[in-house]
């Protein structure tokens, strides 16, 4: 009997998920169609959704401009994001030079505050002073390979032929041109070596035209001395000759020419 009494439980089915389709489906139209629900797949996403735009309620927010927005809309944006009111605002450590001053009115037209401003004058400056630093690294190196070469080519007669070039060229050019001219290689007027062995040149034209009180204390280019040497060693001249009376004075002047041909 008591198994006749007992009521059978009804048979419980597994409730459908909660898909798109099934969350939607219970909104009215008007909310259902809504584009701001079109990226929520379910209901958690929706939670998310609510609970993030409750954190932002309040809070300083700043539009961002469509592609309709106008230069007002724009200036909107850039004040709320600390432009100042005009390229003079900006406050910029160190000197103001003439290609910052004539920055600040495009970086305000840009709409660029004073942090953004001052670190691209700083990338600026740094990118200036390598740019010097390499730039004397670079003039001592050519600096050091022209005298090198200089030195090589003139032999024992550079000192005194570069202090005759320096004369002349300081009798014809000032020294800011000397120091500061800049040629097409990059080197100083005062440094290059085609002015200075013109230099050179133009000292010896005016020595050819000075009596020389010494004549041993000429110095001469291993070139120049080459050629007087070959001069002295001609068939027939006193040199070859031992009964000449000028030959000791031949043999010793080869002697010194030989040392300054091979710059001993």
């Amino acid at each position: 009997m008591a198994e006749e009494n007992q009521v059978a439980e009804p048979q419980q089915t597994p409730s459908e998920p909660v898909t798109e389709v099934n969350w939607k489906e219970s909104l009215p139209d008007d909310l259902r169609e809504d584009p701001s629900l079109k990226s929520i797949q379910d209901v958690p996403g929706l939670a998310k959704s609510y609970i993030h735009a409750q954190k932002m309620v309040g809070a300083d927010k700043i539009p961002v401009p469509t592609e309709h927005a106008t230069q007002e809309d724009w200036n909107a944006v850039y004040e709320k994001l600390g432009r100042p009111d005009s390229p003079e605002g900006y406050q910029i450590e160190g000197e103001a030079t003439e290609i910052i001053n004539e920055f600040k009115p495009i970086a305000h037209q840009l709409g660029l505050n004073n942090n953004q401003v001052t670190k691209l004058v700083e990338f600026y400056n740094g990118q200036q002073e390598t740019a010097t630093n390499n730039a004397q690294v670079d003039l001592q190196q050519y600096q050091a390979e022209s005298e090198a070469a200089m030195r090589k080519e003139l032999g024992r007669a550079y000192d005194t032929k570069m202090k005759s070039a320096s004369r002349v060229a300081q009798n014809i050019f000032t020294k800011d041109q000397l120091d500061k001219t800049k040629l097409s290689d990059g080197s100083r007027l005062g440094d290059n070596p085609m002015f200075l062995k013109a230099m050179i040149k133009v000292s010896d034209m005016i020595s050819e035209d000075r009596p020389i009180s010494n004549p041993q204390e000429m110095i001469l280019t291993p070139d120049q001395a080459r050629e007087k040497m070959d001069a002295a060693m001609a068939p027939g001249s006193p040199y070859w000759d031992k009964t000449h009376p000028n030959h000791a004075k031949a043999v010793e002047d080869v002697m010194n020419l030989r040392e300054m041909v091979h710059g001993n």
